[in-house]
């Protein structure tokens, strides 16, 4: 949940927000529903340093950013440290 709030507070919009989910039976649980993270309008400049792009989330969250091109795609990927 650290790591969501974070993104959020970097830029990132949850289109989709699966914290404070509660399982039935299961009331004291550490539940997280599923979650989808927009990295689009983070500025493209900062975008590798937003957390939703940089740790690896062991959750059922989902991080979108889309780009124009494959080639830009690419660039992204091999500059994420």
């Amino acid at each position: 949940m650290r790591i969501i709030q974070s993104s959020i507070d970097e830029g990132a919009v949850c289109r989709l927000d699966g914290r404070g989910v509660v399982v039935d039976g299961f009331e004291d649980g550490n539940d997280l529903g599923p979650t989808v993270i927009d990295l689009n309008r983070v500025d493209p400049n900062e975008v590798i340093t937003n957390p939703a792009y940089t740790e690896e989330i062991f959750a059922p969250v989902l991080t979108i950013m889309s780009v124009a091109t494959l080639d830009d795609a690419i660039k992204i990927t091999n500059n994420n440290p």
